[in-house]
């Protein structure tokens, strides 16, 4: 039976001792385990000459940052200590509203989406905290001296007076709103500004309007028989891009009111009958679009196709004569702005760490702003990832991406590890354990389980992990098998089912642990979080399975970090078990 687990640094010590690692390993780990990711997605200002962008810190927090494009020059807004890195927990805390028409504040939301936050931007000073009761869910500005938000149910304003930021107030009556039908289940969606003291929002399948000058909220357009996803409004060009599903999917059609210069865009402007024009179908066969807007003054639109077996990619287009604009850049991009014909883009041209890119849609022209890494890589490698479709025996369509090793062994085959993640993980984005897999010397395998439900992501993985085989001169008696978080059950159930495969098995936070008395592996890793409720008080059912399955002659190296959870991503906790990843990996038959 294996000895009581003893700190961490006589384990390394030990095993140091007894295990030949990979060249420059210690530096290699440092190198990956310093990539600090970003989270949300770039947020320009109106002029295109500063960037609020969203960045793990070193000291494990978030920092909202504010960047100078010209110069670079960078200043901190605020902070939020958390204990991960995964971008996760941002979209908990943090909801950003955008820059003020003129371009002198910023505001957000933190505290999960409950405190809203006006930043000066000239000073760099705070000048506005507010409580609300309810998570707010959207806002605009309307003028540089008016936010309005909505928590779904009512709508407030913001506004300064005296160079002072007021208390909230109603921008529109609670009756009124609930005499229209405002409810949880049809809730005040997407705020827009139609002028600086109108407001539109979308509220089931209709578009309303409303300000201090109208006596009740006005229904702008309702869609009658299809649904209406989303819309965009461009005040310079005085019409509406919406965005509509029916039985045949996704389209767009415009919304226009009077032509620009026969009158003032006013309140009456509402009451005119609105008929759409020019739809245009969306050809996006196993693709979402999302983040519909109007760009190049209500000329041309983009938005975000999202896809269940690919990777995301915006479609651009300048104006409706034109193709849409051809991307450079070969890694996922979750979300992306635009302000004057200038792209802002969190993505990875080749393979290296994700960073921000501006790209100049008149010219084609594109930089990095925002660079992931202080310094180039001395001593790790970034490895690109391939993707692979593939189709299994009842029919369905998978993708599995692949990462190759960054050295192979001369008269050796090479070693994989398939990975399972965890639950937000279900795609491949650049990942400090992947390509530590890779700078090991192993392929990494991951399959994209967007489409898969959970049962079926075990299966989805032999099927993947037997194409590939057939293609790649894979080391067949040195494959491990990867399991983190609720990816355990996957894990556990592959080790039981096909024992014949792995020649070892590595688990982060597991959610459930395997059956120490069914698990055929020889070997396995497990770290979890002392504090992880899935593993019992400090760490109890994680050292039963240890020592049940050490006494059927399984070797279990048992990491338990004090003080953490089971979601903790702590960059020094990470670089621990990155090392230990390595360590692990070195020791293969």
């Amino acid at each position: 039976m294996l000895t009581v687990l003893v700190p961490l640094l006589v384990i390394a010590c030990h095993l140091f001792a007894k295990t030949k690692y990979p060249t420059h390993m210690r530096e290699m780990v440092e190198e990956l385990g310093s990539i600090l990711v970003f989270a949300g997605r770039p947020l320009p200002n109106n002029s295109a000459t500063k960037l609020v962008f969203i960045q793990y810190r070193t000291n494990d927090s978030w920092g909202i940052y504010l960047q100078d494009i010209a110069s670079g020059k960078r200043t901190i807004l605020d902070i939020l200590p958390t204990d991960t890195w995964r971008e996760g927990v941002v979209y908990e805390q943090l909801r950003t509203l955008g820059w003020s028409p003129d371009d002198n504040y910023f505001a957000f939301c933190r505290g999960k989406h409950k405190e809203i936050v006006i930043c000066d931007i000239n000073s760099g000073q705070t000048v506005g905290v507010f409580q609300v009761s309810k998570p707010i869910t959207t806002g605009v500005w309307l003028s540089p001296q008016t936010l309005a938000c909505s928590d779904g149910q009512q709508i407030y304003e913001f506004i300064q007076s005296g160079n002072q930021w007021m208390q909230p107030r109603e921008f529109v009556s609670a009756e009124f709103l609930q005499k229209i039908g405002v409810s949880a289940e049809k809730p005040i969606e997407l705020l827009q500004a139609f002028s600086p003291d109108t407001l539109l929002w979308k509220q089931d399948n209709s578009i309303w309007s409303s300000s201090k000058a109208m006596e009740a909220p006005a229904k702008l357009w309702q869609a009658t028989t299809d649904e209406l996803v989303a819309y965009s409004y461009s005040q310079e060009a005085r019409k509406f891009l919406l965005h509509l599903r029916d039985k045949q999917g996704d389209y767009f059609a415009d919304l226009n009111l009077q032509p620009a210069g026969t009158r003032s865009a006013t309140l009456q402007d509402l009451a005119i009958p609105l008929n759409l024009v020019h739809p245009e179908r969306i050809e996006s066969s196993g693709y979402r679009p999302t983040q519909v807007r109007l760009i190049n003054h209500g000329l041309g639109y983009a938005y975000l196709n999202e896809s269940d077996f690919s990777l995301n990619t915006p479609v651009v287009k300048i104006d409706k004569q034109h193709a849409p604009v051809r991307m450079p850049w070969r890694g996922e991009i979750k979300g992306f702005a635009i302000s004057q014909q200038q792209l802002f883009v969190i993505s990875s041209l080749t393979n290296e760490p994700a960073g921000i890119w501006q790209y100049d849609l008149a010219t084609g022209s594109f930089r990095s702003i925002v660079s992931n890494q202080e310094h180039p890589f001395r001593y790790a490698t970034s490895q690109p990832t391939t993707e692979n479709r593939i189709t299994n025996a009842s029919g369905k369509a998978l993708t599995y991406y692949l990462l190759e090793p960054s050295h192979f062994s001369k008269n050796r085959k090479t070693p994989l590890v398939v990975g399972v993640m965890g639950k937000l993980e279900k795609a491949y984005n650049w990942d400090r354990y992947a390509q530590t897999i890779a700078n090991c010397g192993y392929y990494f395998m991951i399959v994209d389980r967007r489409t898969s439900d959970q049962s079926e992501w075990g299966d989805d993985a032999v099927f993947a992990y037997e194409n590939l085989i057939a293609k790649a001169d894979i080391d067949t008696n040195n494959v491990c098998l990867l399991g983190i978080s609720v990816g355990a059950g996957s894990a556990n159930e592959l080790l039981q089912t096909r024992p014949e495969l792995w020649s070892g098995a590595l688990y982060y936070s597991p959610n459930p642990y395997p059956d120490p008395l069914r698990v055929i592996a020889p070997r396995m890793l497990i770290d979890i979080g002392a504090l992880d409720q899935y593993s019992g008080t400090n760490g109890s059912k994680a050292k039963i399975f240890r020592d049940t399955a050490a006494s059927r002659g399984v070797d279990v190296k048992l990491f338990i970090r004090p003080d953490v959870g089971h979601n903790c991503r702590l960059l020094s906790i990470e670089k621990e078990r990155l090392h230990q990843l390595a360590i692990f990996l070195a020791n293969r038959n």
